[in-house]
C-alpha cells in the first residue's frame, strides 16, 4: 500500500488549509514536523527552493523504500490552492499515486503525464524512511547494521561538505582558486576511510571487471583507486542518504586515469628522452638528466616533465588531467604525435582511437570541477563518470577513456621491453613465499593481481620466460605496499625477502 508524509515547517505557507484537506482525503497520510537536519538528509537540494512543507508519497517494496518527493502546495500553485484548496488537491493527489505506481512497479502512464508538478524527485533507498525522518529512531535487532552504514555514509557526506565549503572560502579570499585541486586528497582520504570500515563490517569488495582484463599492465595504485571507487559507490547506492556526495568514489576514477595516463603517455616520452632509464621503474629520474625537458601546452606554457615530487622519497611529479589534456591538444607541435606516430603507425586502430578519444577527457575534468570541487556529486553525475571511465562489462570493445589508455600502455610497454628494459640491468634476487628464488633481471615487471575475495598475488612477469608468483596478500594494500619494497630494495641493488616484509607488516 502506498503511504504519504506530509512533511512541513510550523510556519509553511498555506499550513493549515493543507493539513484539513490532506486529512479528509482517504489516504494514509502522516504528518511530521520538521527540522533543517530531516530535510537536508531527505529532500534533494533542488526541491528545498522556496519550500516550507512537502508530500511524500512512499511504497516499501523488496527491500527498497520508493519515494516521490514534492513541494507541497508548490510556490507555481499557491493563487490556485488558496482558492479552492480541496478542489485543487483531490486530483493532484490521484495522479500522484498513479505516477510513483509507475515508477515502482515500471508501469507505463496510460493518461498524459500531469504537467502540474514542475519540481518532484523520484528516489529509491534500501532503508525504511523513518530512518531518514528519525535520526534517533533504533531499528530492529536484525537491521542495525543497515541503520549503522547508512549513519557512516552520512557522516563522510558531512565531512566532504564541510572541507569543501572551507576550500572554497580560502579560494575566494586569497583570490586562488587553484587550492580546489588539494580537495583530490579529501576526495581520496574519505573514500579510503570509507572503504575500510565497509570492509571491516563484513560486506564484500567489488574488483571491476577491467582490473581482470588489464592486470598485467595496470598500476596497483590504480587498481587500488578502481576498487575502492566501485566498492564505496556500490554502497552507498544501497545504504547512504539521497543527498549522498558521490565525490569520494569518483575521485578513484579520475585519479585512475590521470595516474594511468602518466604510467603510459608521459612515460614514453620520459623514457625516450632518458629521463628514466627503464619503463618498469617509472617515477625514478635518471641520475643522467639534470636540465629540464618541456613540453608544449599552449602559448608560452609547458609541463616540465623532470619536475620532482617536494616530499621525499622525491620521485618525478605526475602530470595532472588539465595540463594533460593541453598537451594533447597541442601534440602536433609538441612532438607527441610524431613519438606515437613512430611507435605504432599512423594508421594503427589502437592510436587513431587514442587521439581521437583524448577529447573525453574535456567531459571527465568538467565532471571533475563542476560536480566535486564546487558542488556535491549527485549518484546520476557520478554514473556519466563511471561511463566514460569503465567498460559495462568484460572485454567491452567500447571506447571507454581508461581501457583506450590501458591498451596504448600495453602497446609502449611491449616496445620498450622489446628494446631491452627489465626490471633491473643487474641481477637482484627475491625470496618468495614458497621460499624459492627469482632473478629480477631476468623478468622484465612485477605486477598486482587480484585473485579472489579481496586477496591479491604479487607477480613477476616476463616476456621470454613464464611468470612467476612472489607471494600471496590478503589485501590489495599489503601487496602494493609490498611492490613498493620490493621496488625500492632492487633501486639498490639489494635482495628482498617476502616471508621478511610479512614479519613487519
Amino acid at each position: 500500500m502506498i503511504k504519504g508524509t506530509f512533511l512541513y515547517y510550523p510556519n509553511a505557507a498555506y499550513f493549515e488549509k493543507t493539513r484539513d484537506v490532506l486529512r479528509r482525503l482517504d489516504l494514509d497520510i502522516r504528518e511530521i514536523e520538521a527540522n533543517a537536519e530531516i530535510v537536508f538528509n531527505l529532500v534533494p537540494e533542488p526541491l528545498r527552493r522556496s519550500a516550507e512543507s512537502w508530500l511524500i508519497l512512499h511504497h516499501w517494496l523488496e527491500d527498497q523504500e520508493h519515494l516521490l518527493i514534492l513541494p507541497f502546495p508548490d510556490e507555481n500553485h499557491l493563487q490556485l490552492f488558496s482558492n479552492t484548496p480541496e478542489v485543487f488537491l483531490r486530483p493532484i493527489i490521484m495522479e500522484l499515486s498513479a505516477l510513483i505506481e509507475m515508477f515502482v512497479y515500471n508501469r507505463d502512464f496510460n493518461n498524459d503525464f500531469p504537467q502540474w508538478p514542475r519540481r518532484f524527485q523520484y528516489l529509491c533507498i534500501d532503508v525504511p524512511l523513518d530512518f531518514l525522518i528519525n535520526p534517533e529512531l533504533r531499528p530492529p535487532q536484525e537491521q542495525q547494521e543497515i541503520y549503522q552504514t547508512f549513519r557512516l555514509c552520512e557522516e563522510t557526506r558531512r565531512d566532504i561538505q564541510r572541507r569543501r565549503e572551507g576550500s572554497l572560502r580560502r579560494a575566494q579570499r586569497e583570490n586562488n582558486f587553484s587550492v580546489l585541486g588539494e580537495l583530490d586528497n579529501v576526495f581520496s582520504k574519505a573514500a579510503d576511510k570509507l572503504f575500510r570500515e565497509i570492509r571491516n563490517r563484513g560486506f564484500r569488495e567489488i574488483v571491476p571487471l577491467i582490473v581482470h582484463d588489464f592486470w598485467e599492465v595496470m598500476d596497483g595504485e590504480t587498481m587500488r583507486f578502481l576498487i575502492t571507487s566501485e566498492t564505496v559507490s556500490e554502497f552507498a547506492n544501497k545504504y547512504s542518504p539521497p543527498n549522498f556526495d558521490y565525490s569520494a568514489p569518483g575521485c578513484g576514477l579520475w585519479k585512475a586515469v590521470e595516474r594511468e595516463l602518466n604510467l603510459s603517455l608521459v612515460l614514453h616520452l620520459r623514457r625516450a628522452a632518458d629521463i628514466v632509464e627503464s619503463v618498469s621503474i617509472p617515477w625514478k629520474r635518471s641520475g643522467n638528466i639534470s636540465e629540464k625537458f618541456p613540453i608544449l601546452t599552449a602559448v608560452n606554457q609547458s609541463a616540465d616533465l623532470t619536475q620532482l615530487e617536494s616530499k621525499p622519497p622525491k620521485n618525478l611529479k605526475g602530470i595532472e588531467l588539465g595540463t594533460m589534456k593541453r598537451m594533447l591538444e597541442w601534440g602536433h607541435c609538441n612532438s607527441i604525435r610524431e613519438k606515437l606516430e613512430s611507435l605504432f603507425s599512423s594508421s594503427d586502430p589502437i592510436l587513431q582511437c587514442f587521439l581521437i578519444h583524448h577529447a573525453g577527457l574535456g567531459k571527465i575534468i568538467e565532471l571533475r570541477n563542476g560536480h566535486a570541487h564546487i558542488n556535491a556529486m549527485s549518484r546520476q553525475k557520478f554514473g556519466e563518470l563511471r561511463n566514460l571511465v569503465l567498460p559495462s562489462r568484460r572485454r567491452d570493445t567500447s571506447e571507454t577513456a581508461l581501457v583506450k589508455i590501458l591498451q596504448l600502455k600495453r602497446e609502449i610497454l611491449r616496445y620498450w621491453e622489446d628494446n631491452g628494459d627489465h626490471f633491473k640491468k643487474s641481477p637482484v634476487s627475491v625470496n618468495t613465499e614458497n621460499h624459492g628464488t627469482i632473478d629480477l633481471s631476468l623478468y622484465n615487471r612485477v605486477s598486482v593481481r587480484p585473485v579472489k575475495n579481496g586477496a591479491t598475488e604479487l607477480v613477476a612477469i616476463g616476456r621470454y620466460c613464464s611468470d612467476r608468483s612472489i607471494a600471496m596478500f590478503e589485501k590489495i594494500e599489503e601487496a602494493n605496499a609490498a611492490l613498493a619494497s620490493l621496488v625500492q630494495a632492487a633501486d639498490a641493488g639489494k635482495s628482498w625477502d617476502v616471508l621478511e616484509f610479512k614479519q613487519d607488516l
